[in-house]
């Protein structure tokens, strides 16, 4: 049984290995090249009309890109480069591939929480297959190259701690999630009343919820 989930990860952890070099979009270098210059003047990223995401979207990506800039060649620049000239440099493929590597990780935690969520031997096997074929997952994230598989990940884990009675840690997911891209907070109210019983309680937990998108 676990030969079965261990050949369809690796299937699908080749198909993506395969697309990120040699694909990419004008979202993916737009939003690395507005967190580019955060820790030097972070006011600056909001000076920008491209700038249309919460703060903790830029943070992650600003990190990213320090951590990788051992691996990737003139990254700075080339982030502020055109396009169709980013796009036709010859160290390009080096440079996609690593911007792309974070969704990885929650691409794959994202499949290791539905499996969790399954009720099924059955259903794990073909919720492992599906999602390691997703052609939208693949496309959004690794060819596109648009994040959006960071913030479902938190809104799936916010189900996955309501299942195992974890709620307040939930309604905290969803906040976490909001910092990426706001619309988690439309799951936090329905998420709330559904989870917890008391008035303090749900207080407690809308506090929490959007705590961490204020701040």
């Amino acid at each position: 049984m676990k030969n079965y989930y261990i050949k369809w990860i690796l299937i699908g952890l080749l198909i993506r290995l395969m697309v990120m070099p040699f694909t990419g979009h004008w979202d993916l270098l737009t939003m690395y090249g507005n967190a580019a210059n955060f820790f030097n003047d972070p006011q600056s990223i909001y000076q920008s009309y491209v700038a249309t995401y919460p703060p903790l979207a830029y943070i992650f990506f600003a990190t990213w890109q320090k951590i990788i800039t051992s691996f990737t060649t003139n990254l700075t620049s080339w982030l502020s480069m055109p396009m169709i000239t980013a796009f036709s440099q010859n160290y390009a493929f080096r440079n996609l591939f690593f911007l792309k590597v974070p969704y990885l990780f929650f691409d794959f935690g994202m499949a290791f929480l539905l499996i969790k969520l399954a009720d099924s031997e059955e259903r794990k096997k073909q919720i492992i297959k599906f999602w390691m074929l997703n052609p939208f997952t693949i496309y959004v994230s690794f060819i596109f190259g648009q994040f959006d598989i960071i913030p479902s990940f938190f809104v799936v884990l916010a189900v996955y701690m309501a299942i195992i009675k974890r709620p307040l840690w939930g309604v905290f997911s969803l906040g976490i999630g909001a910092i990426f891209k706001s619309y988690p907070l439309l799951f936090n109210f329905p998420y709330v009343i559904i989870c917890f019983v008391s008035w303090r309680e749900k207080i407690k937990a809308i506090v929490t919820g959007i705590a961490p998108f204020i701040l």
